[in-house]
C-alpha cells in the first residue's frame, strides 16, 4: 500500500491535510463539487498546494464491501500523467490518501 497523504474530513464536508509523494510535500485539499449536476459529475475538486488551481477531482462511492469511500483522479506532468487512489480511514476522523490500481 502506497500512502501519498494524510487528510482530515472538514465540518464543511471536504477534506484537508498534506500530499508527501512525488518529490512534493504540500497541501492537498477536497472541495465539495458545488457545481455538480449529474451522478457522475465528481463530488470533489482537488487542489494540490504545489500546483495553481484543481489537480483532480474525487468520486464518493460504495467499495467492493459496500462502505462509502472517496475515490480519486489526479493528474499532473509531476506525477508522469494519469493516477489513480481513494481514502482510506486510518483513525479519529483521519484518511489515508492511498494508491489504488488502476479503477
Amino acid at each position: 500500500m502506497t500512502i501519498l497523504g494524510q487528510v482530515m474530513r472538514m465540518p464543511t464536508g471536504g477534506f484537508n491535510g498534506f500530499w508527501n509523494a512525488y518529490s512534493m510535500n504540500s497541501a492537498i485539499t477536497l472541495f465539495l463539487n458545488h457545481e455538480k449536476e449529474t451522478e457522475n459529475d465528481p463530488d470533489y475538486n482537488i487542489n494540490v498546494s504545489y500546483f495553481v488551481g484543481y489537480v483532480g477531482t474525487g468520486w464518493l462511492r460504495p467499495n467492493s464491501k459496500g462502505v462509502m469511500t472517496v475515490y480519486l483522479r489526479l493528474a499532473a506532468e509531476e506525477f508522469g500523467g494519469l493516477i489513480h487512489a481513494h481514502l482510506e480511514e486510518d483513525r479519529n476522523e483521519k484518511f489515508n490518501v492511498v494508491l489504488s490500481p488502476l479503477c
